[in-house]
């Protein structure tokens, strides 16, 4: 199968990777690596797009140790953003647009209900809000249970 890969380059020096598949019934059956470059006319983007070709891969049965071997200390490093969920608020765009300053959003956790603790949109643990040296905290209060996918 072969597959187009573009390089996306703006003027902040992000870059962004696409690849695409090719349908099979574009251009010959063998296609030599090539490089096209452009740059866009007001937008300052440069474009690099190259075809490669990448063979099949058949699926085979996992074999030899697991990753982390049980070593889960190998992930003790790993900086993971913990969110923590205060509560929804309901309002239509127009009330939204409309809103001031001093203005209150109700939401919908009562005061002794607990936060949620969360990783990546997964609850991991609940607590209540506290304060610390000026800023929030959470004393977690409990810790969510492993769920097996």
């Amino acid at each position: 199968m072969r597959w187009r890969l573009k390089l996306f380059v703006v003027k902040n020096r992000k870059r962004e990777l696409i690849l695409s598949s090719i349908p099979k019934n574009e251009n010959a059956r063998h296609v030599e690596p090539h490089i096209e470059q452009h740059t866009g006319q007001n937008t300052g983007q440069h474009t690099s797009t190259q075809i490669i070709e990448l063979s099949e891969i058949v699926a085979q049965v996992p074999s030899g140790p697991a990753l982390l071997g049980g070593n889960m200390s190998l992930l003790h490093g790993v900086k993971v953003k913990l969110t923590v969920l205060l509560g929804h608020a309901d309002t239509t765009l127009g009330e939204l647009m409309d809103l001031k300053e001093a203005a209150i959003l109700k939401i919908d956790r009562h005061v002794d209900c607990p936060v949620d603790v969360m990783v990546d949109g997964n609850v991991v643990a609940r607590g209540q809000l506290v304060v610390v040296d000026d800023h929030f905290g959470v004393r977690v209060t409990e810790i969510a249970q492993a769920v097996k996918a």
